[in-house]
């Protein structure tokens, strides 16, 4: 656990707090259209990837609450990624990072900006790349403030629904 200010609080997710991590996840005009879809076989999607995330030591899922609640504020997915380029140098991936809509701007998102930069340093990563849809801008934008720079142009090939 690792507190942030304002009295909130920096954890391992549980499984008790996948509900929530879904819900902040599709609650966004661009996310809705991936994330949002009902009936068991998408429940049983995100319980059979909560439970490989939580299993695989290369990645961290975590979620921002008040201590004694249990509403997820914010989330976040970092994964540690070995690697023979750059001279085998590790890179931290950042991904599914969402803060509640009422609680941007907030400061939140650069406490666990923050704690995930230096989780990453810990863990021995060269650098840290951010994956976020180009529609985000504003979020594009927050990258930008921490210094992260567009390098790469990332490709996607769908495989199936």
């Amino acid at each position: 656990m690792y507190e942030l200010s304002g009295g909130l609080v920096l954890r391992t997710a549980r499984d008790d707090d996948l509900a929530g991590i879904v819900e902040l996840l599709t609650d966004d005009p661009v996310e809705a259209e991936r994330e949002a879809r009902s009936g068991v076989a998408a429940e049983e999607r995100y319980l059979a990837s909560f439970s490989a995330v939580d299993r695989d030591p290369q990645h961290e899922l975590i979620v921002v609450t008040r201590p004694g609640e249990s509403r997820v504020l914010a989330t976040a997915h970092l994964v540690v990624i070995p690697g023979l380029s750059w001279q085998g140098m590790a890179r931290a991936q950042l991904q599914g990072f969402r803060v509640a809509e009422g609680l941007r701007r907030q400061g939140i998102g650069g406490q666990v900006l923050s704690w995930a930069v230096a989780r990453a340093r810990q863990r021995g990563c060269g650098f840290m790349q951010v994956v976020t849809d180009k529609r985000r801008q504003e979020a594009g934008r927050f990258y930008a403030r921490w210094g992260f720079r567009p390098t790469h142009e990332g490709l996607k090939l769908w495989l199936g629904d």
